[in-house]
């Protein structure tokens, strides 16, 4: 598995699966696709190109959204901007929150017929971000 900056950060768990890399370089990420999503020039390709490998190999599940909607069940975080906001300080779980991410982008970029850059996405990647990058930071 390799990082945003092609050093080794997924940690292989004895069972085989991939554990969380660490806060810095979830961190680094955050912070990195944070000033793509802040900038009002970029297009989509820049917020698409790398960032599922990337999320795989910090350790991010697809799942679906299935640990959110099940850590935050009267909520529907994943497809609304003003859901995620009601909950965002309440997200602890890096996983959890970095799964999320993962599974929305992936959403939007091979089902929705919507952008990533969309006002509503862009927002939502940014408070997702911002907290991923909160939740990180050292």
């Amino acid at each position: 598995m390799i990082d945003i900056r092609g050093s080794s950060s997924a940690v292989v768990m004895p069972n085989g699966g991939i554990g969380l890399a660490s806060n810095k370089d979830v961190h680094d990420f955050a912070i990195r696709w944070l000033d793509k999503y802040h900038n009002p020039s970029s297009i989509e390709q820049d917020v698409e190109n790398g960032f599922g490998d990337q999320c795989r190999s910090l350790g991010f599940e697809m799942d679906g959204g299935k640990a959110i909607k099940e850590a935050y069940p009267k909520a529907d975080p994943l497809s609304d901007s003003a859901a995620l906001q009601s909950i965002i300080n309440k997200i602890t779980d890096v996983s959890i929150l970095g799964s999320a991410i993962f599974s929305n982008w992936r959403f939007i970029t091979h089902w929705c017929e919507t952008g990533l850059l969309t006002p509503d996405n862009r927002d939502w990647f940014i408070s997702a971000l911002s907290r991923l990058a909160e939740l990180t930071a050292e």
